[in-house]
Formats: structure tokens, sequence, C-alpha cells
């Protein structure tokens, strides 16, 4: 075991910062809003996530417009957008989810 390690985390004031670029909204099923803001940053949404193909995700593109659900019931992170030119898929949106390690 490597004992130069910290078992702790410990907050320093001096060294923390955080920066924002404030807050905007992205209207609901607005691409383009959504993909010019992601250019400031990720974005939280909130999404549907009670179709077993969301549930059961193991990896790719999700493209069953069902498994997209319309109730938000979940909040994740929306990391990045690709348009799919750059290697023959189809477009998707990168998001970070709390379902854990196992997801995705």
């Amino acid at each position: 075991m490597d004992t130069n390690v910290p078992t702790e985390c410990t907050w320093v004031e001096k060294t923390a910062w955080v920066s924002s670029q404030g807050t905007q909204y992205v209207e609901a099923n607005n691409s383009y809003q959504l993909i010019a803001s992601l250019q400031l940053g990720p974005i939280s949404a909130a999404i549907d996530a009670s179709s077993l193909d969301f549930m059961l995700y193991r990896g790719g593109v999700i493209t069953d417009a069902a498994a997209c659900g319309t109730e938000p019931n979940h909040a994740v992170l929306v990391t990045g957008y690709d348009n799919g030119n750059n290697n023959g898929s189809l477009p998707f949106y990168r998001i970070k989810n709390s379902f854990g390690t196992t997801w995705g």
C-alpha cells in the first residue's frame, strides 16, 4: 500500500475555484439550442429513463425512439454532441449518468 496517498479528501480553500458562465434555459426538444449551449460547457437535463432499453443500456447509440420516452424522471449531464460525420454513425449526444459503472 502506498502510504503517500491520502485516505481522505481535504478542502484547500486557497487552491479551490469555481467558474460559471451563467445559466441559460434550453427549450425542450430544441436540438439547435442544446448543441449551441454545449459549446459553453456541460448541460444538466431531465430525461425519461423508465424504458428497459435505457435502464439496461450497455453501449452504442440508442436508436429506438420508443426507448426515449416522454415523461422526464431522471437527471443526466449532457457533455457533448457528435454529428456522426467523422465515423459514419448517426448523430448522438454524450451523457454522463449516475447509474453506476455497469451502465453504458
